[in-house]
C-alpha cells in the first residue's frame, strides 16, 4: 500500500484506483490467467507473487484509462503502460515542476504541468556522423598502411602519388559509409 500511495502522490490530478492484491482468489479467471496483474473496469488487480513493476504497469493503465475516458486503443493503452513503467523504474523529473516525466525513448509528457519533450535526433544523428568519420579516417589510414598505399615510395611520380592518394580517400568514405550506416541501425 505504501507504493500506491507514492503513486497517488506523485500524480495527484489522477483519482487513486481501487486495488485487488492476491486477485488470483477472487477472480473467476484465476483458473486460466498467466498475468501478474491486470486492470479491469478500473480495479488493479495483483497476484500475491506479483512485483512492485506489475503494480507500477497497471497503475500505468490506470491513468491511461482516466485520460482516455472510453475511447481505449488496447495496443496504444499498453505502450503508455510500458512507457510508464520504464519512467518511473528510470526516472526523469519534468524541468517545470519536477514531478516524473513518461517517455517512451522519442518524447515525453509530464502528467502533472503537461510539458511536453522531444528527443533532439539532430544531435544523435552528428555523433553517429562523427563516430562514422572517425572510424573511417583510421580504417582507411590502417589499411593504407597496411596495403602499402601510404607512404609513396620516394620515387613516386606526382602522377603515382595522386592516384594513391584518391584510393585512399576512396576507402576512407567507403568505410567511413559502412560505419555511420552501421551506427544508425
Amino acid at each position: 500500500m505504501e507504493a500506491l500511495d507514492r503513486l497517488s502522490e506523485l500524480f495527484p490530478n489522477i483519482p487513486r484506483p481501487k486495488i485487488n492484491l492476491g486477485c488470483e482468489r477472487t477472480c473467476p479467471e484465476a483458473y486460466r490467467c498467466t498475468a501478474a496483474g491486470c486492470y479491469r473496469n478500473g480495479v488493479i488487480n495483483i497476484k500475491s507473487n506479483a512485483d512492485m513493476d506489475t503494480l507500477i504497469h497497471e497503475y500505468g493503465h490506470h491513468i491511461f484509462h482516466i485520460i482516455a475516458g472510453n475511447h481505449i486503443d488496447p495496443v496504444t493503452c499498453e505502450q503508455f503502460a510500458r512507457a510508464f513503467e520504464y519512467s518511473l523504474r528510470n526516472q526523469v523529473l519534468c524541468e517545470s515542476c519536477g514531478y516524473p516525466v513518461i517517455y517512451d525513448g522519442s518524447g515525453g509528457l509530464c502528467l502533472h504541468c503537461g510539458e511536453t519533450y522531444v528527443r533532439d535526433y539532430q544531435s544523435q544523428m552528428f555523433e553517429v556522423v562523427g563516430k562514422g568519420l572517425l572510424v573511417g579516417i583510421a580504417t582507411g589510414l590502417l589499411s593504407g598502411f597496411i596495403t602499402g598505399l601510404i607512404p609513396p615510395p620516394p620515387e613516386a611520380s606526382l602522377h603515382e602519388k595522386i592516384d594513391r592518394l584518391q584510393k585512399l580517400l576512396a576507402g576512407v568514405a567507403f568505410s567511413s559509409l559502412v560505419t555511420i550506416i552501421t551506427f544508425s541501425m
